[in-house]
């Protein structure tokens, strides 16, 4: 999806003459030596943080390297899980309506759902801080350049790296490995991998394969050197991962609570470790404990969509329904299909969640959105039904390919068969994207299918879950409509595969949200603001503005700023309960989480004091910080802490993350210079019953309120436009690419001007310094002049639009009242997160954009949109200024 973003972002930050007390000199020389004065003060700060931070982790090293020098166990290596047996149907049948309606149906009985492991209670499921040391420049650095699914990647690394060949497999020698690659200046390679995980969306599998391909490149004909680099890399990276060692081999474990079949693993402390190097022994020796904080286990789910080389081959399909004739487009990513082919086999609910590619989603969309657009959702359903029993052809896995093998939704369209698994993989996925129902597997001994729960209320044979009513849909059942069940399976209980109701989740926070507005009540957040609970309703988060109420509860009002607040809802979408933060000067939520116990967990962000329960926290004088609170299950508070970001330097991104106790009564609080990688924090309920909350600093903090603006007299006048080219300038000095310098000057003055703009002074702007604009792009000039910004002085800035009417600018819809804010991250990049009301796309798809990040020395523009966090990346100068 090619959108002119920068045409929006970079024309809406201009204004009228403002009016200062210095002349134009005065102001351009007071702000250069405030930015030298700036950047000086930054530097001394983090070049103390890196110092202190460098010598903790040498510290951590060592410790990890005597314990590595120590006694090792010789552990047992368990066979793989054989496949589970799922022969199927070699002939399905075909649906031949029957001349006399039928009346009665049946209401199908099922099985209890299998319950799924969980990891050890103590092994937390993210790593709070993955330990490396500060990222310096290399003092001799070697180029790598390998493919990877079809795209080339090149990492520069420390040539010393390269020469730290294993002597010997015992464990002496692979403490010797990891004292030597840690004297190394391993951090910079680190730091671009996780930049090429980001880009890619990579999820935990596919960046240990890019580990993987990376090590093998400088070790290609030494296996087990290969194996101990992939493993110090991970390691470093904040993964669990281990090493071990048996007669003259090095073997790569990693451990995940999903269960992979044909692995052979170990169990430790009832977590599998899988061996993922060729071994076929019954014994190996390794250590018993992770390095430091380095224990997140890997996780097989693909949540994001991934992104490879983004190349596309499109496939056509025909069908037939309703006695017309209709063709499908559908596009792919052949270099996801190769991923996939190296994927190990799974449970079959990794596939049913699985994003598809952005290439697949948006062709689909695009193919079959308009086909339904008219239809209700029964005759949607049973649409999407059709084309996929009819499209495709049918073959059972073993006559395709000799073994069991489950499909990812897109691979339906690369391979010539299919079965019922892959076709209830697809039609689950079209009918929650496309419709928006909810979905869930039906697993019988021998087939799979789906069920729906619709709306409206629609006739079929049905199964009850969670106290709602499911319709059975069978992909596999050739013409039957929904409510059918394949005849051999009529009297057979299937077991329930839950599927995730993304979709259908965020249809109703956008209920709960469009009423909250007119209560003056907001999102604070475009991360975690709502979660659904297991037992049933869901919690939101974000602040209101001025005295109110939410359903039935008063919120009273305090202080200048906004006021946070946190509600429940029942399953019919009504407020059972909802709690106000009285604060001083300013608060908002973030996020929500729910703990093992029903308890409910808040974060958000604040300035001044803060009263909860009876109980204040304060927030260092001008400084910004964020608490934690707890909840019971019905709406009672229990605890407040915070977190002490306030104590850290407030104009410096430090990646951050903060442990609290269970009870609330103490905290940890870990930091570290941060890299330009993108990192999305959040907040986390820990097996052992604390939470925590992590991210980065500025970005945490952005709307906290702290942010001081720059003010002015007003005797003198100041032209906005001059002041956007010297900031301009200012950012080209400083090694911004040019194309997108003024962006950044934009963004800038908005952040820190505190200042009311209007799209109409962007016309005159453009008159002034572009005036071919109006005339090579009348439409975008036309509704600039619709559009007034509202920045308000607590760090979240409003878009108001004339008549309250939405704004169209290409493939962006800006709805009145829309919101935005915005962080500085590490190395200069800005983040502007969309808290509500843009969307991407056209016609009759459209998606929800989450935020901007936007990188200063390459002149990338990252977009990240949908609930899956679909991104492209969109060049100022090759791809929009061109």
């Amino acid at each position: 999806m090619k959108i002119h973003y920068i045409l929006i972002f970079s024309l809406l930050f201009f204004a009228e003459n403002l009016a200062f007390s210095q002349t134009w000199e005065e102001y351009a020389k007071q702000e250069e030596a405030n930015y030298n004065k700036f950047v000086k003060e930054q530097n001394d700060c983090l070049d103390k943080l890196r110092k202190e931070y460098d010598t903790y982790v040498k510290q951590q090293d060592k410790q990890f390297s005597d314990y590595l020098k120590q006694e090792w166990k010789n552990y047992a290596v368990f066979a793989g899980e054989k496949a589970p047996a799922k022969p199927k149907p070699v002939k399905v049948p075909e649906y031949i309506p029957p001349q006399k309606p039928r009346e009665n149906w049946n209401k199908i009985p099922v099985k209890p759902s299998p319950v799924k492991i969980e990891n050890k209670p103590d092994l937390p499921q993210l790593s709070l801080l993955p330990l490396r040391k500060p990222s310096t420049e290399i003092k001799e650095s070697n180029a790598s350049s390998f493919d990877f699914y079809g795209l080339p990647v090149y990492l520069e690394f420390d040539a010393f790296l390269q020469n730290i060949p294993a002597n010997g497999n015992g464990k002496q020698s692979i403490a010797t490995f990891w004292d030597k690659a840690s004297a190394t200046g391993y951090s910079a390679t680190i730091d671009d991998m996780l930049s090429i995980k980001s880009k890619l969306n990579l999820n935990d599998y596919g960046y240990m394969m890019l580990v993987r391909k990376f090590s093998q490149y400088l070790y290609p004909s030494n296996s087990n050197t290969a194996e101990l680099l992939t493993w110090f890399i991970l390691v470093r990276s904040g993964y669990g991962a281990r090493i071990a060692y048996q007669d003259n081999s090095i073997l790569l474990l990693i451990p995940s609570p999903d269960q992979i079949y044909e692995v052979s693993y170990l169990a430790l402390e009832g977590v599998k470790y899988y061996v993922l190097s060729p071994y076929d022994g019954k014994n190996m020796f390794t250590y018993a404990k992770d390095y430091s904080v380095s224990c997140k286990p890997f996780d097989f789910n693909i949540t994001t969509p991934l992104t490879f080389s983004g190349k596309k081959m499109a496939k056509k399909v025909s069908f037939t329904y309703d006695e017309k004739s209709y063709e499908v487009q559908m596009e792919y990513d052949p270099d996801l299909v190769n991923f996939y082919k190296d994927y190990p086999l799974l449970e079959l609910d990794i596939y049913f969640n699985a994003a598809v590619s952005q290439q697949a989603k948006e062709s689909l969309a695009q193919s079959i959105k308009p086909l339904i657009a008219g239809m209700n959702e029964a005759d949607a359903v049973n649409f999407l039904l059709n084309f996929v029993q009819t499209a495709f052809a049918y073959k059972t896995d073993p006559q395709q390919f000799g073994k069991e093998k489950f499909f990812f939704a897109e691979e339906v369209f690369f391979y010539p068969f299919c079965d019922c698994e892959d076709r209830s993989v697809l039609f689950s996925y079209l009918v929650r994207e496309l419709i928006g129902l909810k979905v869930v597997g039906l697993e019988y001994p021998e087939h799979m299918a789906t069920a729906i729960h619709f709306n409206s209320d629609q006739s079929g044979d049905y199964l009850m879950y969670k106290n709602e009513k499911y319709i059975v849909a069978d992909p596999t059942y050739i013409n039957a409509p929904f409510g059918l069940t394949m005849p051999q399976y009529k009297d057979v209980s299937p077991q329930i595969l839950e599927i995730n109701f993304g979709k259908v989740d965020l249809q109703e926070q956008e209920t709960f949200w469009k009423t909250a507005e007119t209560k003056s009540c907001f999102r604070g957040s475009n991360q975690q603001n709502f979660k659904e609970l297991p037992q049933g309703g869901a919690i939101y988060t974000g602040y209101y503005t001025e005295t109110t109420q939410l359903g039935t509860f008063p919120f009273g009002k305090k202080g200048s700023g906004n006021s946070c607040f946190i509600a429940k809802t029942n399953d019919k979408g009504e407020i059972v309960w909802a709690y106000p933060f009285v604060s001083e000067a300013n608060s908002v939520g973030l996020a929500v989480e729910n703990g093992k116990n029903n308890q409910i967990l808040l974060a958000g962000t604040f300035t001044g004091k803060l009263t909860f329960a009876g109980k204040t926290i304060q927030a260092n004088d001008q400084k910004g910080d964020v608490f934690i609170a707890e909840f019971n299950a019905d709406g009672a508070p229990q605890w407040i802490q915070k977190t002490g970001l306030d104590s850290l330097p407030a104009d410096i991104s430090l990646v951050f993350s903060v442990t609290i106790a269970a009870d609330g009564s103490s905290k940890v609080l870990k930091y570290s210079p941060a890299t330009g990688e993108l990192i999305a924090g959040g907040l986390y309920h820990l097996p052992g019953g604390e939470c925590v909350f992590t991210g980065v600093t500025t970005a945490a903090l952005a709307t906290s309120g702290a942010s001081k603006t720059i003010t002015f007299a007003s005797e003198a006048e100041l032209s906005v436009p001059e002041m956007l080219k010297s900031e301009s300038d200012n950012f080209i000095a400083r090694q911004t690419e040019k194309s997108i310098a003024g962006l950044f000057a934009a963004v800038r003055l908005v952040k820190f001007m505190g200042v009311e703009l209007s799209g109409k002074f962007a016309q005159q702007a453009l008159d002034r310094y572009n005036p071919g604009f109006k005339r090579n792009c009348p439409a975008i000039y036309k509704n600039l002049g619709k559009i007034s910004f509202l920045k308000n002085s607590k760090g979240i800035i409003t878009i108001i639009t004339d008549n309250g009417q939405d704004i169209m600018f290409d493939k962006v819809k800006i709805t009145n009242k829309s919101a935005i804010a915005i962080a500085e991250l590490a190395g200069g990049d800005y983040k502007i997160d969309i808290i509500s009301g843009i969307k991407v796309g056209k016609m009759v798809v459209w998606y929800n954009l989450n935020f901007i990040k936007m990188i200063r020395k390459n002149g990338n523009l990252l977009f990240d949109y949908d609930t899956d966090h679909t991104q492209t990346t969109v060049n100022v100068k090759k791809d929009i200024l061109n």
